[in-house]
């Protein structure tokens, strides 16, 4: 089964939705290597998923929304790029 290469988060979505799939990403053997970009509008949900982060030592990394569409895409093409290759994924936006 293919994975993603990675995933954008956002934990004010539902209740707890977003840490719900936080805690299975990271318990789940085959999915806690991939790559999660957390954002949210509430700075303090992003700190607690800092510190979160910190204990489990997660592969995040963290935008509090509005984005920047160039920040967006430069933290997606560090999280997924191909350093070796000089080059980062084939992104589309919308």
């Amino acid at each position: 089964m293919r994975h993603p290469d990675a995933l954008i988060i956002d934990l004010a979505v539902g209740e707890s939705a977003g840490w719900d799939l936080l805690l299975r990403l990271h318990l789940e053997a085959k999915t806690t290597d991939i790559p999660v970009l957390v954002t949210s509008t509430s700075p303090a949900l992003l700190e607690q998923a800092l510190e979160e982060a910190a204990q489990y030592g997660t592969n995040r990394s963290f935008l509090t929304k509005p984005m920047d569409l160039d920040e967006l895409v430069r933290v997606i093409r560090e999280m997924v790029g191909d350093a070796d290759r000089g080059r980062g994924p084939d992104l589309a936006m919308e």
